[in-house]
Order: C-alpha cells, then structure tokens, then sequence
C-alpha cells in the first residue's frame, strides 16, 4: 500500500494535492504518509484522459493510492493546466474540511488544480518539487543566476517550445497573469516553501525574486530501501 493507513475518526487529517502523473512527487506523498502515524494522509489527485489536457478533468480524494478513490468529482469546467480560481473547486475543498475533519494542506503539485487550493484557511505548505506555474517551462535547464526568466524569456520560450511543452496554454501573458496570481496568494496566506535542498530554493528565488521574502523550510530527500 502506498497512500499510508486509513482514514479514522478523530485522528487530524492532512491533506495532499497531486497531480495524476505518479513520479518522484507521488512516491514523496506516499512515503510521507507511510511513516507518518499521527495522522490520517489524503491525496486528492487532478486527473486527465491518457496524461493530456486538461488535466484537472476531475478530482479523487485518495486514501490509498493503490485502491480506488473514496470519492471523485467530475469538473463541469475542467482545469486545463492549472487555474487562478475555480468555484467548483472551492466548494469541493470546503466539503473535505467539513466531511474529513482536514487540519493541513500539504500542496506537492497544483498541476490540474486551481489556486484555490491555497484558500482554506489552513496551515499550507508547497512543495517545490519544480517550478510549476511560475515557469511552464518543466525542463528548462537555464540558470536563472544568469540568464533572463522574464516575461520576455517566457513569451521566446514558450514559441520556441517543441512537442515535448505538455500543457495546452503558450499563450506568455497567461502564464505571467497565473504566476503574479501564485506569488500573490503565498504572501498573502503566508504558505510555507518546502525545497529538497538549499540550491532547489536558491534556484527558485533567482527564478522569482519575491520568494526570497517567503517562509522556507529545507527538507532533503530520502529513499527507502
């Protein structure tokens, strides 16, 4: 089993945000919840069709990620990369405070998700795992140090992108608008970074300087055997 332990009444629940695509973020969540005890771990997980857009076409809430989904939610208005706001979303959100007693959102990907998810008043952590929406651009391997990250940059990027640019939007403006929305929302609701090292957050804040005022935490990976 890889979702950690079922869900019990009483006991704080977190919940995680993932997207639908497995990889190093779903092994993260599912080894967290594995060796965590204290708490009850959710994974409510942004699927598409055959891994292409939209990939927020609906939502499961997970208990365990190797059996089916406790709950899903089709989008009537499907999240296509990622969005700055869904009402949709924010009354499902509203119903797992409620429904599962949530005490913490833990984001590991808003891929498929809306920002909404920043929204619930709780105390929430992002984990960066990439920099995912403030760059599209997932295998960008510029070094924001030195080379320009700018709406410019974004907007040569973006048209220069080949078949392996997995979103749907190349529209540079959009991105921006999503991105200024992002940084927005972590000051606003105080969310605290989590990197795996110190050169993932350093990278990071070159990319986009007002993460430096942000509250971080470094926290390396690990493997289990």
């Amino acid at each position: 089993r890889r979702g950690g332990r079922p869900a019990l009444p009483g006991r704080p629940a977190l919940l995680h945000v993932l997207h639908g695509w497995g990889g190093g973020a779903e092994r993260f969540v599912c080894d967290l919840a594995a060796a965590d005890a204290g708490r009850t771990h959710l994974v409510l997980v942004a699927r598409g069709d055959h891994d292409k857009p939209p990939f927020g076409r609906r939502l499961c809430l997970h208990a365990d990620l190797d059996a089916p989904p406790l709950h899903s939610w089709e989008l009537s208005a499907p999240i296509s990369d990622c969005a700055a706001c869904s009402t949709e979303v924010a009354a499902i959100l509203s119903t797992l405070k409620d429904a599962w007693g949530v005490g913490a959102v833990l984001v590991s990907s808003l891929v498929g998700h809306s920002l909404d998810v920043l929204r619930t008043g709780l105390p929430t952590a992002l984990c960066t795992h990439d920099a995912f929406p403030l760059w599209p651009l997932l295998h960008d391997a510029r070094d924001p140090e030195h080379e320009a990250f700018d709406r410019e940059a974004l907007a040569k990027q973006l048209a220069a992108a080949g078949r392996d640019f997995v979103f749907a939007g190349r529209d540079a403006r959009a991105w921006w608008s999503l991105r200024e929305a992002l940084l927005a929302e972590l000051a606003a609701r105080d969310v605290l970074l989590v990197a795996p090292s110190d050169f993932a957050r350093r990278r990071l804040c070159a990319l986009a300087p007002a993460l430096a005022e942000r509250r971080w935490q470094v926290v390396e990976h690990g493997l289990a055997p």
